[in-house]
């Protein structure tokens, strides 16, 4: 699984961009659909499966 830096790093990519900080969160959007999701910020932390998949989803990868 990868990590939040990784899936970071693969969401600009996909021309994604950060928009905000949130609490324990931050807000990025898929410029293409202008969807905004959220993506945990445990930098070295793995991302769980279900949480992978829902962000790749809203970013336009899957």
């Amino acid at each position: 699984m990868p990590t939040v830096s990784e899936v970071k790093r693969m969401l600009k990519k996909a021309n994604c961009k950060f928009l905000k900080e949130g609490t324990n969160h931050e807000w990025w959007i898929n410029v293409k659909t202008g969807e905004k999701f959220q993506i945990p910020r445990h930098k070295t932390k793995e991302m769980a499966d279900k949480t992978l998949e829902s962000i790749k989803k809203s970013a336009g990868l899957k």
